[in-house]
């Protein structure tokens, strides 16, 4: 059973500075951050499902220059990429996944790029075109390679997400529609379980400090962290209360305001499962 034993990966994101660029001309330099906080949370909300937990440790955004030739052809920039990280990001920072978001324009219809059956290996990792400025069109993007790192393979017409058939809704559908996808096919959960009992990426079964967590304590990310009693761990259900009105820390006083008036049923403090 796959949700037998939890599955954490800590992810880095590393954004190259053509995506930094563009971002500057429609958002304040917080609201990059914030706006590249977000595709994890979104990421996590995806793989939720699957009993695996993506926990965010690091974000290095190229501001001034990249780090590395970043080209059209997807596969050069995924070999500059891994061996970059093999060279320069390894030694110096623990991690089990790393996922490149850039602002260049792949050749063809590629828009991400991973080796399969990766994960916790010098090549865990993938690059990613970032061809939305919805967070959720290049969280989902990241989903789909990082699922590759996992041993996913590309859905079949026998794949299904839930009634609906994997083309129209499926993470791992060869390409996406108009509609982002956010839900992993039944075929998708096979895979996943036979990758995590024949693989056995052990780097997975790390109980990871909630202090590693980048931009500190988020509410509804299922991590009992810092300053937290209790997080739900959906992004529907934010904050859990008891009868003496404990609340998730918040981004601000107006969702903290906001928490307090919605009047969610008292529940008692649990740590994050």
């Amino acid at each position: 059973d796959v949700k037998a034993k939890p599955r954490t990966v800590e992810l880095v994101v590393v954004v190259d500075n053509t995506e930094v660029r563009f971002l500057s001309l429609i958002l304040w330099f917080k609201c990059i951050l914030n706006h590249f906080i977000d595709e994890p949370f979104l990421l996590f909300q995806l793989y939720r499902a699957l009993g695996v937990r993506v926990m965010l440790v690091g974000l290095e955004i190229w501001s001034h220059k990249d780090q590395i030739d970043v080209k059209a052809d997807p596969d050069l920039t995924l070999l500059h990429f891994l061996e970059w990280r093999k060279q320069r990001l390894l030694p110096r920072f623990k991690h089990d996944n790393a996922q490149f978001i850039t602002g260049v324009d792949f050749t063809g219809s590629t828009v991400g790029l991973a080796n399969t059956n990766a994960m916790c290996t010098s090549n865990s990792g993938a690059i990613n075109e970032d061809h939305n400025t919805n967070s959720i069109g290049v969280a989902s993007t990241i989903a789909h390679e990082m699922g590759h790192n996992l041993g996913l393979t590309h859905d079949t017409e026998d794949c299904f997400c839930g009634s609906f058939p994997s083309k129209e809704s499926c993470i791992m559908a060869e390409s996406v529609g108009l509609v982002y996808p956010t839900r992993f096919s039944s075929c998708s959960r096979q895979q996943l379980s036979s990758f995590l009992e024949e693989i056995n990426p052990t780097c997975l079964l790390d109980s990871p400090s909630t202090e590693r967590i980048y931009g500190g304590p988020v509410c509804g990310n299922a991590f009992l962290e810092p300053g937290e009693e209790c997080d739900c761990g959906t992004a529907e259900v934010r904050v859990c209360y008891t009868h003496q009105e404990l609340i998730c820390k918040a981004s601000s006083e107006t969702a903290v305001l906001f928490y307090r008036s919605a009047r969610i049923p008292a529940a008692t403090p649990q740590p994050a499962s």
